[in-house]
Formats: structure tokens, sequence, C-alpha cells
């Protein structure tokens, strides 16, 4: 694999710089915790009333928890009420013991504490020696009755069970109500952290979830992923909140996705796995079979992974301190392996089109010009391309380029060439963990986590360069924690924790040859700007994936969030109290700061000009055209979040619970350190540098207001009894969305310049003033660059240098957070002692969702003429310099959700548990948000990419289906032990044969979903306004014709007739979400046999089949199905996903 030149030194010196940190972090942690400052990672409570015969309340009484496991007790006495409570208390099995003077003493046998649970243990004593013990039996408190948030909790047994399909503990959030992903096979992919598989939870978008790892900020900010995904033989339990919950979270839309590590216990207890998978097992994927080469239709992508690692915990003293340490490894290997791609037909090389079956017309014009370029008619005198129907002739430049461009095999339009891809993700993680309970009172925690990821990729054809790019994933993570009772009524608990996230990602290098260098006039690098053929068969989109070159945008980041914060938790008669403050602050340095256009840049052709993207580009004709300059030196930008609240659970009577809670968050504007930032008044244009003339350093406001307070208000009632719980609540939320780095104020002029070049073809497609042609190349953008120099001086000047065809980036200066209003009301049902049935209504609506406007769109007038956009108006000097693409960064989107969410759960019990799921639901927004697609590691089922408008100046005709949404949704897991076998309900006498059928098991994951939406687009349906999304007429109801075959392979999947290009001067009349894609059926399938070696060990053998029955998981390709008139308009030809074998050892002590 080559290297980009530096780009391993500049490795080498992070990997020492992370050691050096990481031992000064885990110095500071190890001195904190032993100063009595720390972080407790659970908030599970147990809670109840103490009375006598008659029911009246019983004061004074000394309440006792152990945890059976380690030995460690807590204890309390009940207040005048009767009411005790033992808050922030580890996960784990308790009994509770009560003593009073003139009653028995009454014990109630060990049960299950999960994660962020308030388990109430109602309690009768009986009158007699408090030296006689009753043991007092009830059922599990399963029931949710003291608080009104909407989750599940998924245990170790479970999670560890499962047939995870690469370890990824995120596929889990799936297993809820009202979750889906638009990309399924992204948990099936290598990497776990940075754009892996997320949950879009409720409607929301991926990036709107907050991962919480023993109670600690786990989230990388600035694209708001997952930061680390821990093993799952680490962790003890997993509690996705999806709606309303305590004042105590804030940062959040989708879910809350929270998980807790085990810890030691005072046996010593471990565990070996080896879980592996080789491609000679698994089936080939559906779309494979429509490439001609016999290496590719013939056998599956060649695959080698590997999942290896261990566990321990156990006592350092017995009862009073505990370890628990873990490792991971990962070994996903691609070798060698032949992939189908599309590229231009020989014919299409020197310009004869026939084989496209399109009708195209010279530009600007109505006339049919041949599919066979070298038979149109060229330009003759008076007559000019774009107003005549003539051509000026086919481009130089375009057919240097398709001389170096990979050669067809064969005829096909597509998949008609072989890309022969190596790839590897390695990773490796561990975790180490303490817990210490010095006295009854004080509880210690700390725990050190790493993480070291590599993902390198090598592609045959040299002008695919590394794909998106390699990637280097390293992390480090500290927490520690301190719990201290004060009495029996009141509790404190102090968090404090790091993050260090140093990622450096898209790294792009050029190989031993590179046939792309200096075939395009002005190139700015060796590389092959990324170029994309918007609806033509050869495809690409703009930002990517594109079908050949790259636009060479490293994202080299290095994140680091620090969080402090203290709970107070104060019982007072029926009342629970809770009082706290969080501070995160939030620190991202990332190097270099270009933009998306990336420093090779990139080239789009829409067939604007002749119906054709593949046909505008042999004439020379793109329709975008950019590269950025980058920016010398490292970005520092900084911010802080603050967060205080209050939270009372008021045990009414013993019926009825009220919860009550506050929360004041606010977020503080994103600033950098040397003020190297640049904003424009939306509409007078003024240009304002960071920290001068007044100007404030993050150059927009902090917003401070009604909606910085955050209600939470709910109840849970229980009119029948203890079996039955109906809850209703209500709440607020704020978050902060990320939305990358590539539209920050620090990617403006003078500090960084993106020169871009946005074309609008005119009527019938004709030419505009301004178009850059091909052979003109990268030198012409920005020509009138030069005379004043462009610096932090003469900037506020406009000079043309610093502006002429440069991108600009505006933010408004109200920019602000998300606000989030969510509700439910809910009833659960328990059956017998371990099954609880739910049905809910669950709603969500929320605003000042961040999104992203073309503002250099043209204003469209009633008789279809157009008038210079209202933006940057006032500022003709800055505006006359010929500006690029001008975007502007706004919260202006809304998004609603209503469902019905149904969930049946069984803890364990006969050798059965499961968790079933239905949702029932519809989300409606006006903005789909920064990332549709883009950043999905694996194919997508929906289209949107970076969500721009058809009009920017009219929101209502962006209001439709959310991307993610599909209407109803099944899934769900089981785990299955078969009642044959030793200690089952059927046991075999034969050894033999209870050596060959006895104790095995059963465990499956299932998702069955409709289709997402798409939104059509059309380059001729924007009314001349150069909208980076115009969209078709509609004339027709929407025809679904799903499976419907495809001549090129694949399905028709819809029918484009229903669609047409809108009259000149008109904007397209299909509205959001118009068309269906495919849906998804997937099940996988786990058998495992435990082997006893003896009393204290075991041998787990798992075989498991991932989408067993091999249903083709089929996929959309963005710019494809979705652009009317193109090739590919309605046509599904892509999957991912198809039937993959593991096998799996585990050894356990």
């Amino acid at each position: 694999m080559s290297e980009k030149p530096g780009h391993k030194p500049r490795q080498q010196g992070v990997r020492e710089e992370f050691m050096r940190r990481s031992y000064l972090i885990l110095a500071i942690t190890l001195l904190i915790a032993f100063a009595q400052t720390g972080m407790a990672q659970e908030s599970s409570a147990i809670t109840g009333k103490i009375t006598d015969p008659s029911g009246a309340a019983v004061a004074n009484a000394t309440v006792t928890v152990n945890d059976v496991d380690r030995g460690t007790t807590w204890s309390t006495k009940t207040n005048t009420e009767g009411v005790y409570n033992l808050p922030r208390l580890p996960i784990g099995r308790y009994e509770v013991r009560v003593e009073a003077a003139g009653f028995q003493t009454a014990l109630r046998p060990a049960f299950n504490l999960e994660l962020n649970q308030t388990a109430r243990i109602d309690l009768t004593l009986t009158i007699g020696q408090v030296s006689s013990t009753v043991e007092v039996t009830s059922a599990a408190p399963l029931l949710q009755t003291e608080t009104t948030q909407v989750g599940s909790v998924m245990t170790s047994g479970s999670i560890a069970e499962l047939p995870l399909e690469t370890g990824n503990y995120n596929q889990l959030a799936l297993l809820v109500p009202g979750a889906v992903t638009t990309s399924p096979a992204s948990f099936n992919a290598p990497q776990a952290t940075f754009n892996s598989g997320r949950p879009e939870i409720n409607g929301n978008r991926e990036q709107a979830n907050y991962y919480v790892l023993d109670g600690v900020d786990n989230n990388e900010f600035v694209d708001n992923n997952v930061a680390y995904s821990p093993s799952v033989e680490a962790i003890a339990e997993l509690n996705i909140v999806t709606n309303s919950p305590s004042a105590e979270y804030g940062q959040f839309m989708g879910g809350v996705i929270s998980a807790s590590l085990k810890s030691g216990t005072n046996q010593l207890h471990g565990s070996a796995f080896w879980t592996f998978r080789r491609d000679a097992l698994n089936a080939n994927d559906w779309s494979r079979n429509f490439s001609p080469d016999p290496t590719v239709n013939g056998s599956p992508v060649k695959q080698k992974w590997d999942l290896f690692g261990g566990t321990i915990g156990g006592p350092i003293k017995k009862d009073k301190l505990f370890f628990f340490a873990d490792y991971q490894g990962s070994r996903f290997d691609t070798p060698a392996t032949a992939n189908p791609i599309t590229t231009f037909t020989t014919p299409e090389r020197t310009g004869n089109f026939t084989d496209l079956g399109v009708t195209l017309h010279y530009p600007g014009t109505t006339v049919t010009m041949p599919s066979d370029l070298t038979k149109a008619a060229l330009c003759g005198a008076g007559q000019k391309m774009g107003s005549a129907p003539c051509i000026a002739g086919i481009s130089p430049t375009a057919l240097k380029i398709l001389a170096a461009l990979p050669q067809a095999t064969g005829s096909a339009l597509l998949n008609n060439a072989t890309n022969t891809q190596q790839t590897y993700t390695h990773g490796d993680q561990g975790d180490f963990k303490v817990d210490w309970a010095p006295t009854q009172n004080d509880r210690f925690m700390v725990r050190y986590t790493q993480q070291h990821v590599e993902n390198p990729t090598v592609n045959s054809q040299a002008l695919l360069y590394n794909s998106s790019g390699n990637n280097l994933f390293p992390l480090w993570n500290d927490v520690i924690g301190y719990t201290h009772t004060f009495s029996s009524t009141l509790v404190n608990d102090f968090r404090f924790g790091i993050n260090y996230f140093p990622a450096e990602g898209n790294i792009q290098g050029a190989g031993t040859t590179n046939p792309g260098s200096g075939l395009i006039p002005g190139q700015p690098t060796s590389f092959l700007p990324g170029l994309y053929f918007t609806g033509a068969p050869v495809g690409g989109g703009q930002n990517g994936p594109f079908p050949f070159g790259t636009t060479d945008s490293p994202e080299i980041f290095h994140q680091t969030t620090g969080q402090i914060s203290d709970t107070a938790i104060l019982t007072h008669g029926s009342h629970t109290l809770q009082f706290g403050f969080q501070f995160l602050r939030y620190r991202n340095d990332y190097n270099p700061g270009t933009s998306s256009d990336g420093a090779a840049g990139q080239i789009g052709f829409s067939g604007q000009y002749t119906g054709n993207a593949e046909t505008d580009f042999l004439l020379g004709l793109p329709q975008y055209m950019a590269y950025g300059q980058g920016f010398a030196g490292t970005v520092g930008q900084r911010n802080s979040t603050y967060g205080l609240f209050a939270q009372d659970n008021w045990r009414v009577n013993s019926h009825l619970t009220l919860n009550f809670g506050l929360r004041w968050q606010v977020f503080t504007p994103i600033y950098e350190v040397h003020d190297r930032m640049t904003n424009f008044n939306m509409y007078t244009g003024q240009i304002e540098l960071a920290g001068q003339n007044g100007n404030s350093r993050a150059l927009y406001n902090q917003y401070n207001g009604i909606a910085n307070f955050l209600p939470r208000v709910g109840l849970a009632w229980t009119p029948w009894g203890n079996s039955t719980v109906i809850r209703a609540a209500f709440s607020r939320s704020s978050f902060q969305e990320g939305t990358g780095e590539y539209n920050r104020l620090a990617t403006n002029s003078p500090w960084n310049i993106d020169l871009s070049s946005q074309f609008v073809a005119g009527t019938n497609g004709g030419i505009p003033s301004n178009q850059v042609t091909l052979d003109q190349g990268f030198s012409a953008l920005g020509a009138a660059i030069g005379g004043t120099p462009c610096n932090t001086t003469t900037v506020l000047s406009a000079p043309a240098s610093c502006f002429a065809g440069v991108r600009i980036h505006m933010t408004d200066p109200n920019y602000r957070p998300g606000i989030s209003n969510q509700w439910n009301f809910t009833v659960q049902h328990l059956f017998g002692k371990a099954t609880t049935v739910q049905a809910g209504y669950v709603g969500q609506h929320s605003d000042h969702l961040a999104d992203i406007f073309f503002a250099g769109q043209l204003m469209l007038n009633p008789n279809g003429t157009t008038s210079p956009s209202p933006y940057l108006s006032g500022n003709k000097a800055l505006t006359s310099d010929g500006l690029g693409q001008v975007r502007l960064n706004a919260t202006t989107g809304l998004q609603n959700y209503q469902a019905l969410q149904l969930n049946a759960q069984q803890r364990l019990t006969k050798g059965l548990a499961f968790g079933l799921n239905y949702s029932f639901q519809k989300c409606l927004t006006n903005a789909q948000g920064y990332y549709g697609r883009y950043g999905d590691i694996a194919g997508s089922q929906a289209t949107a990419d970076v969500a721009f408008q058809l009009y920017a100046y009219n929101m209502n005709l962006e209001y439709g289906l959310c991307d993610r949404d599909v209407a109803q949704v099944f899934s769900g897991y089981t785990n299955w032990e078969l009642p044959f076998g030793h200690n089952r309900a059927l046991p075999i006498a034969n050894k033999v044969a209870d050596a060959v059928l006895g104790d095995w098991q059963v465990n499956a994951i299932f998702s069955v979903h409709g289709g997402f939406p798409i939104s059509m687009l059309d380059w001729a349906g924007d009314g001349g306004t150069g909208s980076a999304q115009g969209r078709p007429d509609c004339i027709a109801p929407s025809r679904q014709t799903p499976y419907k075959n495809f001549a090129g392979g694949g399905y028709i999947w819809f029918d484009p007739s229903t669609m047409a290009d809108p009259a000149p001067g008109h904007l397209g009349t299909c509205g959001v979400g118009t068309e269906l894609g495919p849906g998804l059926k997937q099940i996988d399938l786990g058998l495992s046999r435990m082997f006893r070696i003896n009393e204290r060990q075991k041998m787990e053998f798992r075989f498991e089949a991932i989408n067993a029955f091999n249903t083709p998981v089929l996929t959309v390709t963005g710019y494809g199905i979705d652009v009317h008139g193109g090739s590919n308009e309605g046509v599904v030809n892509t999957s991912t996903g198809a039937r993959n074998l593991q096998f799996g050892l585990k050894y356990t002590f």
C-alpha cells in the first residue's frame, strides 16, 4: 500500500503524543480517584415502603441491601412515612433485609437490578422477634412504576448470546420499538466507530443519539458518531431510552444509549472467545450476478474475519476491592477481490453514445442531436454552441481522461469492468476497571480504555486510488467515580471523565503509478479530481462516491471531551429529590482544514445541457467544478455545555408516582483559538472577522431564552394492584448537532479559499455566461484573482483574490441548538413473573434543527424570470467578485413523529427469553439533515445526500416524509434453550445421545419493514434558479413496480412515466418522498451448545448464520434511481448483506 508523503511520520508522532497523554490522563485519574472525586457509572436504585400488618408505616427500620456477588452492603433507615431509598447502586443481584424492633426480620431473596432501574420493594413486617427471619417472596420488580421514560434494557446474558453481525453493540439499539437503519449492512461492516452503523430512533437523524458509557459521554462530537464501541463480552447491561428520560439527561433527540461495563466479584471469573468467518462459506451478493466477469458472478467477496479476546474479573480484597479487564482484537480482511464497476463503453470512448438509447439535444436548443457525437454538426461562422444547433467539437480533455480510465470488457452499460480491491480493518481495544468500597458509605470506580483501529484500502484500478481513503482511529478514555452516603436520606455522586479521539480519516495515496496526473488544465494536485455523472450509467454524485478520482479530503481531527458533573439525591418523606450539574468541554483540533471539495477537487456533470451527463462530459460542459486550497496550520475550535437540573420523584400513594423535573442547559458558541474565522451578514453582506470590530469570537450569538429551560413531567399509576402500570410523560430536550467541519466558518477566506463554481443552464440547456469548460479547467476558476492580495487586512474590502469563484459559508447569527418536545402514554402489564407487554402512543415535535441552504440560488419571479439572491445583496463589491457557491448554516428545520409502539419482553424463564417490537409510525420533516446517506460505511436503502432544498425561499415545499420514515417495523430477538439435556425439562438418559442432542440453544435477531421514501431529482426542474436539488413534475400518482425486471440487470422499482420535466421557468411539482424503495426482511440465526468441563469451567460452541435465508438486502444508488431522465431512473440493481456463516468458541470459568 502506498502512503501519502509525510503521513506515516504524522501517525507515528500522533501515537507518541497519545502515549504521553494517556499516561498523564491515567495519573490524573488515579490521583483524583484517591482524592475522593469521581464518578458513579450507574443510576440504579432500590426504594420502597415498610409497613406493619395493619398497613401503618414503620419508621426507623434498618434496611440493608446486599450485593450477593460482591458481598458489599448498603444500609439506610426508613423515615417517618416508612419510606427508604438507596440510590446510585451498581447493577447486580441484590437481596433486601429489613429489621425493626418488635418485628421479625424480613428477607427479600436476590433479584436482578438493571441499569437505570428504580426497583420498588415494598415489604410488610410480621410481629415477632428480630432474631426470627421471614423470607418474603414476590415477583421480580420488572414493571416500571417509578419512572416514566420509554426504553428497554438488555442484560449481559442476552447480549452475549445474540448473533450480532460483527460484534457491534449498536446493533442492539435496533431491537427497540421505533428504531430502524437505512443502512443494514453497516452493522455487518468491520468498523464500529466513526461512520459505523447507528440506529435512527423515532424518526430522528442517526446523528441525534447520545451515547453514554459507564455514565460518561461517549460521543465523537463533530459528526455525532459513537466514539468507542465496547466489546459485547464486557457489557453488563445496555439501556436504550427512546422517549422522556429524567432531567439528568440533556444532549439528545433520538435515543440515549447507555452501556455499563462489567465489574469484578468475589469469585474469579473470566472468558476467552474466538469467532471467525471465511468467504468459502458465504453466499454471493445478488447484485454481483449482473457482472459478466466469472470471478465476480461466480464467487462471493473474499473475506476473512476473526474476532478474539477475553475477560477476567475478580477480587483484589474480598468484599472491598475488585477488578475487571477485557481485551478484544478484530481482524477483518478482504483479500484481493474482484468487484464489478461501471466505465464508459468502447463506442462511448470515441463519442458514440448510441448504446444509451436516450434522446439528446444540442445545448440551448430543442433540436435533436445525434447520439454519435462524431456525427453532430460543428459550429460554423456566426454560430455558437449553446444557442445554435451545433457543437464546438468533442473536448480534448475529455478524450485524455477517457484514455486513462479503465476499459470496458464487453458491451454492457453496467458492471462492464472489474476492480480488484484489497482492504482490512484491524482493531485492538481493551478496558481495565477497578471498584473499591473502603467503607459502607464510600464507593469508588476507575476505568481506563484504549483503542486502535487501522483501515487501509488498495484498488487495482489506479484511478480509484484508496476509495474513500485510509483511516486510523485511536482512542483513550478515562472515567472515575465516587459515591458518598452522608446519611440515610442524602447521597452524593461526583463524576469525571475524559475522552480523547484523535482520528485520521480519508487519507489518500497516489500509488506507484498515477495515470490521473496532468490530465486537466490547472489540475491542483497529481490526483485525478473526483468525477461524477449524475443519472448516467457511470454514475456518482457530488461529494462522492465517485466512479473515478478523488477529492483528496483528509479528515484529521483530534477531539477531546472532558466531563465533570455532580448529583445529590435527597429522600424527604415520599419524595426522592435529585439536584445536579454537568459541564462538558469540547476541544477539536483538525488539520488540514480544507473543504469537502478537497485539495484535488471535484467535477460534476448532470446532463443539463444535452440530456445526459456523459455526453455533457464529452462536450466539456460541467455543472460543478471546485477545489479547496486548504488552511495554513491547525484549526482549533472550542465550546462548552453547561447543565443544571432538579428532579422530584414523588410517591403520592401506593398506586401513584409523579415525576417533576426541570433542566437548564446552554451550549456556548464554537470559536477558534486564534480567531481565524470569517462570517457574512446574511443580507448586507458585511464581512465579519472573529474578535474584530466588535464581533464576537464565534461570529454567532449564544442562545439564551426560554428554550434553555427543559421541563420533564410524568406519572406512573398502578390502579389495579402491581400487575399493570399506566404511564404518561412530557419532556423537552435540546441538542447541538455537530454538522461536520467543512461548513464551519474557518473554511472561509482569508484562512481557507475554496474555489467553486456551479453552472446553471439556461432554457433548453443554454450555456451560462460564467461557464468554465473542462478544457479551460481549474485554471479558469477564480480567474479574477490577482491584484490586491488576500489577507486579514484586505479581506474586508472584498478583493477578488479572496472571493472570485470562491465558495463561502455563512452562519445565521441566531444559529441555536435544536429543541425537541417528547410525549408518551403507555400501558404495561406483567404476565406471570417474567413477561411484560407494553402498548404506547409516542410522539415528538422538534424544531430549530440544523439545516443548510444554497444561498446563491436565484429567486423565481411569477412570470418565470429570475432575480438575484437577496443574500449578501447589500455588498456589491462582494457579489460583483463572481462568488462561487454560497452556503448558509441555519436552524430552521422541524420534524414531527407519531407512533403506536408495542413491546413484549420476557426475562429468561424456563429456558426462553425474548423481546418483540412493533411500530406503526409516521415521520414528517422539512429538513432531512446535513448528512443523509453520507457517512454510511455500506450501501444505503435511502437516497438523500446533503439535503439542500428545491427552493431555498419556500421551506413549505420541503415538508414531507423523513428519509428514514417507514410505516411499519417488526423486530426482535429470542434466546431459547432447547428443552433437551442436562438440567433441562426433558433430560436425555443416554450419555451419547445427550452429548449430541442435549444442551443446545437457539438465538435469533430479526427485522422486517417496508421501504424508505425516495425524493426524485431533476436538473431541469429548478425553474432556472440553479437549485441544488431540482425535482420533476408529478403528472400521475406514483406506481410501484417492485421486482419488474430491468434489461441491464436488477429491478424497475417504480414507474418513471408518472413524472415529467417541468416547463421552463417553473419548479417541479413533485414533493419530498413521493416514491418508495425496497424494504428489508432479515433473520440472523445462532445455534450454540455448552460443554461442561467441570463445575466451574465451560466451553461453548457457536454457529451463526447472518441473513440466514439469504434474502437480498436491496440498496439504492443515489444520483441514479432518483434522477428523472437518467439511465437508471427507478432501477434497483445493488445489494449488500448476502448470507454469512460464522463459527465461534467461548471458554468461561
